[in-house]
């Protein structure tokens, strides 16, 4: 058995605290490291992943430009409203905040977990103390921006994801 004193350093982020359990030995800190590894795969593969999105949405432009020159703005407009009926039980635009419906919208069922969270960060909460330095109507602006960003980016991924 080894003990804590002489086992190497703690794994960065996965069960950090049995390297410190006296007389841990190489067995369970192997297998913790295995779980690690497993874990740092997940990571590369959401790394991965949004590397594909960022492709996919840059993609969007040049499919983009072709569709402009075949249909006119209108048409446009009103198979966005279409779809948008379909894909949300509310649509979009009973969201008053226009920012936040813009941010949405431009997700476009491309959306992973980094581009929600993303959203979150620069779109949903915008005052960095809510409880001690902002208002009412802050406080019930951005509970409203959250509940419209949970409604709208989260769970349409999560469906998507195939996780409920």
């Amino acid at each position: 058995m080894t003990t804590a004193t002489t086992t190497t350093k703690p794994a960065a982020r996965f069960l950090p605290w049995v390297d410190m359990l006296a007389e841990v030995g190489s067995p369970i800190i192997k297998q913790r490291d295995q779980a690690a590894a497993l874990l740092a795969e997940a990571d590369a593969l959401e790394r991965q992943a949004d590397e594909l999105r960022r492709a996919a949405v840059a993609a969007r432009a040049p499919l983009l430009e072709r569709v402009m020159k075949n249909w006119s703005l209108a048409e446009l407009e009103q198979a966005a409203n279409r779809a948008e009926s379909i894909t949300h039980p509310v649509p979009l635009h009973c969201i008053e905040d226009a920012e936040l419906r813009n941010a949405i919208r431009a997700l476009e069922g491309t959306q992973g977990p980094l581009d929600v969270l993303r959203l979150f960060n620069q779109k949903v909460i915008r005052q960095h103390n809510l409880l001690s330095t902002a208002t009412e109507d802050e406080r019930r602006a951005t509970l409203a921006r959250a509940l419209n960003w949970w409604n709208f980016a989260v769970v349409p991924m999560l469906e998507r994801m195939g996780t409920e």
